[in-house]
């Protein structure tokens, strides 16, 4: 399995939060760039990069025939630079549609999201989203396109009672309306909030964070994106699910909490029995600082990118290209 350096390591620099789309033979990944700060968590001073780099340099990388770090080869530039850039979630909506889903943050202070959409994965504009009567604390998982419309998988709260739960947010890229909802706690008074999205057996199934100790990722399932079963618990001791669909099985890449500072970017094929977690890289330090990750395949590929943290809370980002040779059994 390759690997290789998108973001390197620099002492005081917060590097975080990647996400990647291929389009006409190139791969573009969107990351946050902060300042580690330790009163925040994250850092702070954030802003919203993109890479872009040939897709043929990449294959040329991985059969090692370029014989230069990886970072060299990438075109980069600043998309987004407010008070605090925090979120940067790429998505291919459509043929010629994009999103990136970004937010600016301060714990306390102010918590905006935004939405871009473009023909091509370069973005320079967006705009705010709001609904009436519910707070969208952030977005969080791919976006996508389904029969309701362009579906963007989120978190926040009914101002009527102030409970912060997964949502569904559905839009024509200019209105924005609420699809469908989870509850805000489970049947075991468990509180979820970020959530991933995929399509598979012509059903609907999502994977959810839950958000207090011990933590873990719960999953529900719809035929519509509207109604959705009780959610069941998945794994233990895991972060921020990201799930795509890989030929005839679910893969979910996740922060694994393996104890109190050693920590791992994980994946899981939640429909095996054993539900064994695939260990793709570990660090040190607190888990917050890594862990977030993305899959997609290019040329036949599945590759993850991720962030790992370190004791001096200076996360660098990284690509690896999977070995997902499975053998198991498929239930469900």
């Amino acid at each position: 399995m390759m690997q290789a350096v998108l973001v390197p390591y620099r002492k005081g620099i917060y590097a975080s939060f990647p996400t990647f789309v291929e389009h006409k033979n190139l791969l573009f990944v969107y990351y946050r760039e902060g300042v580690t700060n330790t009163a925040y968590t994250h850092g702070l001073d954030g802003k919203v990069l993109r890479l872009k780099m040939k897709i043929s340099d990449l294959e040329k990388t991985i059969r090692g025939e370029i014989d230069v770090p990886l970072w060299n080869l990438l075109e980069k530039r600043v998309v987004f630079n407010a008070e605090n850039e925090l979120d940067s979630i790429v998505s291919k909506l459509d043929e010629n549609l994009f999103s990136l889903c970004t937010r600016n943050h301060i714990h306390g202070v102010l918590n905006q999201c935004y939405v871009s959409f473009s023909d091509e994965p370069e973005f320079s504009e967006r705009e705010p989203v709001s609904i009436k009567g519910v707070s969208i604390h952030a977005f969080y998982g791919k976006s996508f396109k389904s029969s309701h419309g362009y579906v963007f998988p989120a978190y926040g709260a009914f101002e009527k009672d102030g409970e912060q739960r997964p949502l569904l947010l559905v839009t024509d890229t200019k209105k924005w309306d609420v699809l469908s909802f989870l509850p805000a706690k489970n049947k075991r008074n468990r509180r979820l909030n970020e959530c991933s999205v995929v399509h598979y057996k012509n059903q609907w199934h999502i994977f959810i964070r839950e958000d207090e100790p011990p933590y873990g990722i719960w999953w529900s399932v719809s035929d519509d994106l509207m109604n959705w079963t009780e959610p069941e618990k998945v794994i233990d001791r895991a972060h921020a699910p990201m799930g795509m669909v890989l030929g005839d099985e679910i893969i979910v890449a996740f922060r694994y909490l393996m104890d109190d500072r050693l920590h791992a970017v994980g994946y899981i094929y939640p429909f095996c029995k054993s539900r064994t977690v695939h260990i793709v890289d570990t660090y040190r330090g607190n888990m917050f600082d890594g862990g977030y990750c993305d899959l997609g395949v290019v040329n036949n590929r599945v590759l993850m990118v991720y962030y790992l943290g370190n004791e001096e809370a200076s996360p660098y980002i990284k690509l690896k290209v999977l070995g997902v040779t499975y053998q198991g059994s498929i239930e469900g």
